[in-house]
């Protein structure tokens, strides 16, 4: 999503674009061949609630010390190896607004971090600068939530395991029920997968798309056009995008949210084989 690339803009740097892996996140080869000796980060975005390898690009980071800022707004509760998205990092970033699997009553996000410095500056950064509410520190804005939005985030934390149980036990009556028909998302014994969007792929998209909207079942792509494909960003350096740009032509995210019944779950299965078996495609 676009808010990424923005995110780095605003802050009057420039984003380089690297190419994919095969599920969908950043590929550690792609960014080691674009650090330049004007690099100063990485940031992995964890696309659908599936994490990004990690552990490789924290080497290539560390073999360049750079910093690595976590973008884990699709990714709350997801792990790695045992290790939670955000927790990896320098820095973790999490939107909560109201689509994600923990979603505020609004827009809201959060930050985290291990290193003492950083959380002081970002204490202060939250709210115009003033980490005593008096002085400021450094310029900024006010970015803190309002203290209900808060309260009813505490509230809604107590359910989040059992929101991601449902997703998950959706997610794998999907997995089960249409292999062979599409490709399935990806998920090995290191993955801990929270499906904020439950994601094929198919070089029938399109027409999959459309036949499922006759059949009034909302599909969305996520996300099209590539960031670097947008208008601000079509100058910017970058990797060859091959992946990238085979995976967006393919890519569909089925409904996948907690309120699904199972007549529901089924209908949706039931549709993708009536494409795919019952002269659809």
């Amino acid at each position: 999503w676009i808010a990424t690339a923005n995110a780095v803009a605003v802050a009057g740097a420039e984003p380089i674009f690297a190419d994919l892996d095969e599920d969908g996140n950043l590929d550690a080869e792609s960014v080691a061949a674009l650090v330049s000796s004007r690099t100063k980060a990485i940031i992995p975005v964890h696309l659908y609630g599936k994490m990004c390898r990690m552990n490789r690009l924290l080497e290539v980071a560390a073999g360049h010390g750079l910093k690595v800022i976590e973008d884990a707004s699709q990714a709350f509760g997801s792990s790695y190896k045992g290790v939670k998205a955000g927790g990896w990092g320098d820095l973790g970033c999490f939107s909560l607004n109201a689509m994600k699997n923990f979603g505020a009553f609004g827009d809201s996000g959060l930050v985290v971090t291990r290193d003492a410095e950083w959380h002081a500056t970002l204490e202060a950064l939250r709210y115009n600068g003033a980490l005593d509410k008096v002085n400021c520190t450094a310029p900024s804005l006010n970015f803190k939530p309002d203290t209900l939005q808060a309260a009813l985030m505490l509230i809604k934390f107590r359910f989040f395991e059992e929101t991601i149980k449902r997703k998950r036990m959706i997610a794998a009556r999907y997995d089960a029920a249409l292999e062979g028909l599409v490709e399935t998302p990806r998920a090995d014994a290191d993955d801990f997968h929270t499906y904020y969007a439950y994601t094929i792929r198919t070089t029938e998209r399109d027409r999959l798309r459309a036949f499922l909207d006759g059949k009034r079942i909302e599909t969305r792509i996520q996300h099209a056009p590539l960031m670097a494909m947008q208008p601000p960003y079509r100058s910017a350096r970058r990797d060859r995008l091959t992946r990238a740009e085979k995976i967006v032509g393919e890519i569909l995210s089925l409904p996948c949210h907690d309120k699904l019944t199972e007549v529901e779950v089924e209908r949706v299965i039931e549709a993708v084989h009536a494409f795919f078996t019952g002269g659809g495609c």
